[in-house]
């Protein structure tokens, strides 16, 4: 969503904190990794995988992405719970609560002030996000912090020195070049939870979406993944000749998630 920061390895921290921390920490790169790892594939997919056929029905807003914007990688890192245990919180009266994941880097505001008087956002805005605080405690669902990626450490492009991972949530809740992360008694008020990967009515234009506040409305957020398929072969508009093909074998492939 913007440059890619340069970040250190010995220099970068992530505060752990909030209304809600008991003992707000801030942890070294060399702190997370000494914590117990946790290792698994994931596939993140960008919200807007397949977007260009929704435009070819009608113009939607965003990237025109084809059917590729999807990859799985095995990530390794800590559990969010584990960091946010040691920052004194607990999973007793979680109801309502959420764990709020801030980056680095500064975003140019979209649409001016928006909705929050108490908090309004500035010319420039960090890219957020937010989970609820049951989702996060729960290691069942292996929300991670994680500093590896096959093996090797994140890229730069990927959130090098450390990234979040949600398993099942799209890509763009997977906050790269994490910096903050604070338990708050509600949803975030971040500028890019709400102006960035909502599902809107079909028969709202991209003009009519900045009138009364569609992208505040809760039920139209999107964040876990919808069952999804593409075939990669054949390929579009490919034509398979019987005649010359009769006594050949022919490899559907495609994926699925």
């Amino acid at each position: 969503h913007g440059a890619c920061p340069k970040l250190s390895w010995n220099e970068h921290r992530i505060k752990v904190g909030g209304p809600l921390v008991p003992k707000p920490t801030s942890f070294t790169m060399d702190q997370i990794v000494a914590m117990p790892p946790r290792e698994l594939p994931v596939t993140l997919v960008c919200a807007g995988n397949r977007r260009k056929e929704q435009n070819m029905i009608r113009q939607t807003i965003g990237f025109n992405w084809g059917p590729s914007g999807v990859s799985t990688n095995v990530w390794k890192g800590v559990l969010l719970r584990d960091l946010l245990v040691k920052a004194g919180v607990s999973d007793k009266n979680m109801r309502g609560k959420h764990v709020e994941f801030i980056g680095v880097e500064d975003l140019p505001n979209k649409v001016g002030p928006g909705p929050f008087k108490d908090d309004q956002w500035g010319k420039l805005v960090k890219y957020g996000t937010s989970i609820p605080l049951g989702r996060a405690m729960n290691p069942a669902f292996d929300v991670i912090i994680a500093y590896e990626a096959n093996g090797e450490v994140l890229q730069p492009d990927h959130g090098y020195p450390v990234r979040l991972i949600i398993p099942g949530y799209i890509g763009g809740r997977m906050i790269k070049w994490l910096a903050e992360i604070n338990v708050i008694e509600h949803e975030t008020k971040n500028h890019y939870h709400y102006h960035d990967n909502r599902i809107l009515p079909p028969h709202i234009t991209a003009e009519e979406s900045l009138k009364g506040n569609w992208w505040y409305k809760p039920e139209y957020i999107f964040n876990e993944l919808n069952i999804n398929s593409a075939m990669s072969a054949p390929d579009h508009n490919e034509t398979l000749s019987i005649a010359k093909n009769i006594d050949k074998e022919y490899a559907v492939t495609g994926y699925s998630y």
